[in-house]
């Protein structure tokens, strides 16, 4: 399903109720444009690692009621996100830096 947005410019992107188990990385990477508002809401994702959304700039990610336990350290490292939301998460572990990266 993700191969059909390659290629695509898309500002607003919401794939939300989809059961995901993963961020879609690959797909947002060979699109011509990340968009700015992205949703992955009530989903099945249970990881994200700073190699899933490095080198993004997006305004909204809306990761709320998915299955993710921890945020690491260096999530945020080379991202530009304006607002995130995890809420609905089972977060029981943030690590120390994390939010250093973020501006």
């Amino acid at each position: 399903m993700l191969q059909h947005f390659v290629g695509t410019s898309l500002d607003d992107l919401d794939l939300s109720s989809n059961q995901l188990t993963s961020f879609p990385t690959a797909a947002m990477k060979r699109s011509n444009k990340q968009p700015t508002q992205l949703s992955l809401a009530h989903n099945q994702i249970s990881s994200l690692s700073n190699s899933d959304i490095k080198d993004f700039t997006i305004e909204t990610l809306d990761l709320r009621h998915n299955q993710i336990s921890q945020i690491p350290r260096d999530l945020f490292q080379n991202v530009q996100i304006s607002h995130i939301n995890f809420s609905g998460n089972p977060i029981a572990k943030i690590g120390l830096t994390t939010i250093d990266g973020l501006q």
